[in-house]
């Protein structure tokens, strides 16, 4: 009787790992990650150290593959600990192979250069091909990186050692980056036979991750022969499933958007671009984006000084007309003062317009018990009973979707957390324990705005206040106090939010009180 469940165990526990190897190829690396977790709570994962250890060595690769280091390091780490413990050499090894990998990804070049080469002598001398392979591969990343002239000979032999040991997946993602070398080195013709065969083996096999990248590439070829359209319908299509990937997206995107002069979509995705992503993962990307952005400011600053050469000739012209002009001149300046005047009594409107719209919110969220709640979550949506959102694999249920809610806007108000400039979604997601996708979804059906925007609300309450007790500070200070990381982040949110500038409103405070 004892002995049935644990045999019905071992067989839950196994499905739960091929399932978490079917999504993760699917590219579903969320619920691959809760495949491979049911699987380790299992008593069959605690009597068998051997599947264990495959568990936390495939948990860990789907962290790695979804920014979430520190985790995959633990997960490694603990499945290297347990593979050293029973003396398993191969799992041994491709724990360290697994640990230079996510290294790599950290830009950690000389400690992922050591966990390789100790897990390289190990599969040589189990004349294991395949874990060869995969060592060849990322040293020869590590090379690239370096610019070190031995890259091409490790990704040659790596695609040898692929096809021995019949790993096509593998050997299409070899192919793709053998594809990519050739054509930063000029040779494009080498790039191009790489680049047929990976796209065969893609459509064949229906590797979804590896087209994700492919596509990227592609777009880059597209860009670098001056088809910018076609590169930047390519992105268009893409839903990148990591943000390694997404992030590549963007630079190519905004590059084909520069190059097409769409400067009012340019400027939108940029923003975007700096707001969403939590960060940029290696400096080459942040050279990239920086040069963009300097070349579509160069853009602007040579159309705004044309059109002030304009402007200036068109002065000097009416300089040298009649002294009818210097009346028609100073009959301007007076409708400019009487406009100003005009635009004063209207600024005032819309003060005093805010000031009894916060005092009627503040009047509906007044408790019984005679304390005051102010927030700014006042006038977003409330959860509706009657109608609960529609769930599907990709969706929290409705419940947690409202505690976590309750629980977002409780730390960002308790903790202050809007204070801090470099506070980011994944930094929320930790102290919420759950993750960004989650957490962004709940931010924009309770408030229809994204993570940055949201944030700004509390930012801009807070300078509101800064604004009418210190008087003496300069706005860029006032910026900095309620948490802005930017003089022109502070001035945009703030006419966004308020529909004035922070003068503007300083100067509505001062006429109040006088």
């Amino acid at each position: 009787m004892e002995e049935a469940p644990a045999a019905e165990d071992s067989i839950l526990a196994q499905a739960h790992y091929y399932m978490g190897i079917a999504h993760y190829f699917n590219g579903n690396y969320y619920l691959s990650g809760n495949a491979y977790l049911k699987a380790l709570e299992s008593g069959y994962a605690e009597q068998s150290p051997l599947f264990k250890g495959k568990l936390l060595n495939n948990l860990g690769i789907v962290y790695d593959m979804t920014d979430r280091y520190e985790e995959g390091l633990a997960a490694y780490l603990a499945s290297l600990e347990l593979e050293k413990s029973i003396g398993n050499q191969n799992g041994i090894a491709q724990s360290e192979l697994n640990i230079g990998l996510l290294l790599i990804h950290q830009r950690k070049f000389s400690e992922a250069r050591s966990y390789l080469e100790s897990a390289r002598s190990k599969f040589e001398d189990a004349g294991n091909t395949e874990g060869l392979a995969l060592v060849l591969h990322n040293e020869a990343t590590i090379d690239e990186e370096l610019k070190d002239y031995k890259a091409e000979t490790k990704l040659t032999r790596s695609l040898q050692l692929y096809e021995q040991a019949g790993n096509t997946y593998e050997y299409t993602n070899v192919c793709i980056h053998l594809a990519a070398f050739h054509h930063e080195a000029g040779e494009e013709e080498k790039s191009k036979y790489y680049l047929e065969k990976a796209t065969r083996l893609i459509e064949e096999k229906g590797y979804y991750y590896l087209n994700e990248g492919l596509q990227v590439f592609k777009a880059k070829l597209e860009i670098a022969r001056g088809e910018f359209e076609a590169a930047r319908a390519r992105l268009d299509t893409l839903s990148p499933s990591n943000n390694r990937t997404q992030q590549g997206k963007w630079i190519y995107h905004l590059i084909a958007m520069s190059e097409l002069e769409d400067a009012a979509t340019f400027e939108k995705e940029l923003w975007e671009y700096e707001h969403f992503l939590d960060s940029i993962y290696d400096e080459n990307t942040s050279r990239i984006v920086s040069e963009l952005q300097i070349i579509h400011e160069t853009k602007e600053n040579a159309q705004i000084i044309n059109n002030q050469q304009v402007r200036l000739r068109s002065q000097r012209n009416i300089l040298t007309l009649s002294l009818a002009f210097i009346f028609i001149l100073g009959v301007a300046v007076v409708m400019l003062i009487k406009n100003h005047r005009r635009l004063q009594v209207s600024y005032r409107v819309l003060f005093l317009k805010e000031k009894e719209t916060q005092r009627q919110f503040e009047a509906l969220l007044k408790p019984k018990s005679g304390y005051h709640v102010q927030s700014p979550t006042a006038e977003w949506n409330q959860p509706d009973i009657s109608t609960p959102i529609e769930e599907d694999e990709n969706t929290i249920p409705f419940t947690h979707h409202y505690e976590l809610w309750r629980q977002i806007v409780s730390i960002i108000e308790k903790e202050e957390c809007y204070l801090q400039p470099d506070f980011r979604i994944s930094d929320l997601a930790k102290l919420c324990n759950s993750n960004r996708t989650y957490i962004s979804k709940t931010i924009s059906y309770y408030t229809q705005m994204n993570f940055s925007t949201f944030l700004n609300r509390f930012r801009v309450e807070r300078a509101k206040i800064e604004l009418q007790k210190n008087h003496s500070f300069s706005f860029d200070e006032i910026g900095r106090l309620s948490g802005f990381n930017s003089t022109a982040t502070f001035y945009r949110a703030f006419k966004d939010q308020t529909g004035l500038t922070p003068k503007q409103y300083t100067q509505m405070i001062r006429n109040e009180e006088e």
